[in-house]
C-alpha cells in the first residue's frame, strides 16, 4: 500500500502557515478587544493612543494573514518578513505585558504559544534554506 503522507518539504511550511493563520486570526480578535477597551477610558488622549495601539495591531495582524498563502508555498522572503513582524509584535508583548503581570499568564500564554510553533515550523520548513551550499563553504 501507497503511503500518501505528505513529505516533511511541504508538511512543515504548510503547518506553519496554518499556526500563522491562527496568530493572525488571533491578533485580530485582541485588536477589536484593545478598541473597544479605549471606549472605558476618559482621557480622550489615553483613548486615542489605544485605539491606535488597536490599529497597529490589527495591521500586523491583517499583514500575517496576507503572507500565510506564501509561507504554504513555501517562500522564504514570506517567511522571514512574517517571522520578523510576528517577533516583533510578540515580544512586545512578552515584555510590556505578560512579564509585569499586566496581563494574566492564562489565557496570556497562548498568543506567544502560538508563535512560538509558528517559528518552530518555519525554522524546520527553511532549514535547508539555512545550511551553507558546497559552494559556499569551498569559498571560505
Amino acid at each position: 500500500m501507497i503511503s500518501k503522507a505528505l513529505p516533511t518539504a511541504k508538511l512543515y511550511p504548510r503547518a506553519a502557515a496554518i499556526f500563522l493563520a491562527i496568530w493572525a486570526v488571533m491578533h485580530v480578535g485582541a485588536a477589536v478587544s484593545t478598541w473597544m477597551t479605549a471606549g472605558t477610558v476618559g482621557d480622550p488622549l489615553a483613548a486615542g493612543r489605544i485605539q491606535q495601539n488597536a490599529w497597529h495591531l490589527f495591521g500586523m495582524a491583517v499583514f500575517v494573514g496576507i503572507l500565510t498563502p506564501r509561507i504554504w508555498r513555501r517562500s522564504v522572503g514570506g517567511a522571514v518578513i512574517a517571522a520578523a513582524v510576528t517577533t516583533f509584535t510578540d515580544l512586545g508583548f512578552i515584555v510590556l505585558l505578560l512579564l509585569p503581570g499586566i496581563v494574566p499568564v492564562i489565557p496570556g500564554i497562548f498568543g506567544p504559544s502560538v508563535w512560538l510553533i509558528a517559528m518552530i515550523l518555519l525554522a524546520l520548513a527553511h532549514r535547508e534554506d539555512l545550511r551553507p551550499t558546497a559552494a559556499q563553504d569551498a569559498s571560505t
